[in-house]
């Protein structure tokens, strides 16, 4: 079967809503260096625009979810070998992983073991149980430890597991529908959900806030679903030109909102089954929103500008090293606000300005030479091994 994957180029919308995602975090945890009382309107609507830095990191997921779910459209929705995937993604996520962790170890050591009340804090005192719980990617498994050393690390283990679901959930797939895999990630998430709180009652360290994979595993398969939808040729592709996307977009939008707005997001450090449903609400706004910027109906149409937005050339490129963002933001801010920031004596809503805007530039400067020096060798290996003889596909896997 040929399908439409086979003569798309690189699509740069995906490496643009990256780069939204990764600076959004950078600029959520910025913002959340200084405990600013707002003065005003105006402060106050400044820093509401950064608090929602959870949701970045649902978009990345749904994201990976699209974006592995493309070559495997291109082979019949199967992948290249289950070892083979499951090897590539160790070469892909951990060396950078291990790398970073070094980073803020050497960071915390020298320049950041002190408290200053910042988000900071929770990173430190580093203990051997954190150290281990980090290799081994289980940290997000204990309250004590899930923010340890650096606290953007909380979300590896859990894509991570989501991988070893992935040849499972395309072979479900290929034989019964997309339904199927759909349904099953739901059912792991709420049987994880289950276990975890039961397991909490015996070891009260359990942090159902971040472990396991529910329910990201969820808006994983979303994102796969959108690659579908996209870039397959079945009859749900097919039905899919049917559908008003925009107006989805905006249903899905309201419903996220309105459904938001009744909590208060992860209120209850034990497990609050709406948060989780307000997730997957974001999540079915972002595979909406990946459906029109990637579908070939939208590229003519008044939608359009969508795609147009997020491919934008100077943000694709950053989306390029998103996961070096992603990897060593942390420790280089609260570095720019003990070492840069704070000798300046500003105000603290100046200082979390200077640090959102400033701090983040200067972030992404140094995350591109991490990305040099220490993800994009691991890419160029995984490159040139997957090189074969086929037409060129979206490279965002």
């Amino acid at each position: 079967m040929e399908n439409k994957t086979q003569n798309k180029t690189h699509l740069l919308h995906i490496d643009g809503l990256r780069a939204v995602a990764a600076l959004y975090v950078v600029m959520h945890h910025a913002m959340l260096e200084y405990k600013v009382i707002p003065a005003g309107a105006v402060q106050k609507i400044f820093l509401a625009l950064f608090k929602s830095g959870h949701y970045a990191v649902n978009l990345f997921i749904v994201i990976s979810g699209f974006s592995l779910m493309l070559p495997a459209i291109r082979r019949s929705y199967q992948v290249a070998g289950v070892w083979e995937f499951y090897k590539r993604r160790i070469v892909r996520i951990l060396p950078p992983y291990y790398i970073a962790m070094a980073f803020s170890l050497v960071a915390i050591y020298f320049l950041l073991d002190a408290k200053t009340g910042s988000i900071w804090d929770n990173c430190i005192p580093v203990t051997s149980n954190s150290i281990i719980t980090h290799i081994f990617l289980i940290n997000d498994l204990f309250i004590s430890e899930v923010y340890k050393i650096n606290h953007a690390f909380w979300s590896i283990p859990v894509e991570c597991r989501i991988y070893i679901f992935f040849p499972f959930l395309l072979f479900l797939w290929r034989k019964f529908g997309p339904g199927a895999s759909f349904l099953t990630s739901i059912g792991i998430s709420v049987v994880l959900f289950i276990t975890l709180r039961m397991l909490r009652t015996v070891y009260p360290d359990i942090d159902m806030a971040t472990a396991g994979v529910n329910p990201y595993i969820i808006l994983f398969t979303l994102g796969m679903l959108a690659a579908d939808i996209s870039f397959g040729d079945s009859r749900l592709s097919k039905f899919a030109d049917r559908l008003p996307w925009g107006v989805l977009l905006i249903v899905a939008a309201i419903a996220f909102v309105f459904y938001k707005s009744r909590i208060t997001f992860h209120s209850d450090v034990n497990g609050n089954i709406e948060n989780e449903i307000v997730d997957v609400l974001f999540g079915l706004i972002c595979f909406c929103l990946l459906v029109i910027c990637s579908r070939e109906k939208y590229k003519h149409s008044r939608l359009a500008f969508v795609g147009k937005v997020f491919s934008f050339k100077p943000l694709a490129s950053v989306g390029i090293f998103a996961y070096s963002i992603y990897l060593i933001h942390a420790p280089l801010l609260h570095m720019i606000a003990l070492y840069v920031i704070a000798p300046l004596h500003l105000s603290t809503f100046a200082a979390t300005v200077l640090l959102i805007l400033g701090g983040t530039a200067l972030t992404v400067g140094i995350a591109y030479l991490f990305f040099l020096l220490f993800e994009r060798p691991f890419l160029l290996k995984k490159a040139v091994k997957a090189t074969e003889n086929k037409p060129r596909m979206p490279a965002h896997v």
